[in-house]
């Protein structure tokens, strides 16, 4: 049983040492690629994300009367308690 722990932990770290060379390889290459096909023009970038015009909060925060600022997405409980701690609200 003690020959196959010891086994078992060579393997374990023999395939550790090979995946972490092959992601290093993996990571140069790409990184070179990159710049192989930047200097031939050969990248096509355009965004893939828009923003909303307005947000919109699923929850609102607790009122805090007479306050300067309107109520907004909801706030953790340590700012209430600061806000309500500073300003008396």
């Amino acid at each position: 049983m003690h020959n196959v722990n010891i086994v078992l932990n060579i393997l374990t770290n023999t395939t550790k040492l090979l995946r972490r060379k092959i992601d290093g390889l993996a990571g140069n290459y790409a990184e070179q690629e990159f710049f192989r096909q930047r200097e031939k023009d050969a990248l096509m970038m355009q965004a893939m994300y828009s923003f909303k015009t307005s947000i919109a909060p699923t929850e609102l925060a607790t009122s805090l009367g007479k306050s300067l600022y309107e109520r907004e997405g909801k706030i953790s409980d340590f700012e209430t308690m600061i806000l309500r701690k500073n300003f008396g609200r």
